[in-house]
């Protein structure tokens, strides 16, 4: 389950909240397909590091309350720590064995497919991959108001330069909404 790697200066497709919202409630042919993408909007792992979640690496925090997965990435090797949203729980499949693998998914390519499809059905246009489940976690976080350094560390990014990216997103999309209070005051 390898992903091409994206260089840090190409424009990135997310979703936006709207848009995550619509394919929540769109139909999938693939049950886990759905669950696996949404769960890294919502925990920002890639498509590798998905496939090899099993339960053994989702641990609770010592407030006794909030779930995180602790995984070293595939990409990087690099340890990372992600709390889980209530919405990235409802996604995670029991299991018996705690090694177990959590999503059971079908190869890349089909996995590709079934995005494509569930997206048509969701009325989405943007071209959409696994991957984008993550710049839909980075952005969306930068716009939550996460610092760059925060979320730099819940992608496992090596650079903060990674994650300025997001930033530069959420800035576009900051001067965006101010135009369209411009527009509306007939300016």
């Amino acid at each position: 389950a390898k992903e091409k790697h994206q260089p840090a200066e190409s424009v990135r497709e997310y979703l936006t909240i709207d848009e995550l919202k619509a394919i929540m409630k769109a139909d999938c042919a693939n049950m886990e397909v759905k669950k696996a993408f949404i769960f890294s909007c919502f925990a920002g792992l890639r498509l590798g590091d998905v496939c090899a979640l099993t339960w053994n690496k989702v641990f609770l925090a010592s407030d006794g309350k909030t779930k995180f997965v602790c995984t070293i990435m595939e990409k990087t090797n690099k340890l990372v720590n992600v709390p889980l949203s209530k919405e990235a729980l409802n996604c995670l499949n029991e299991k018996e064995d705690p090694n177990e693998p959590i999503f059971t998914l079908p190869g890349t390519p089909t996995v590709c497919h079934d995005i494509r499809k569930w997206m048509q059905n969701a009325d989405i246009k943007k071209h959409i991959s696994f991957h984008t489940s993550r710049h839909t976690f980075g952005t969306l976080a930068i716009l939550a108001g996460c610092d760059i350094l925060t979320v730099s560390k819940l992608l496992g990014h090596k650079s903060v330069k990674t994650t300025q990216i997001y930033a530069s997103v959420a800035m576009q999309m900051r001067a965006d909404a101010v135009k369209r209070v411009e527009k509306v005051f007939g300016n």
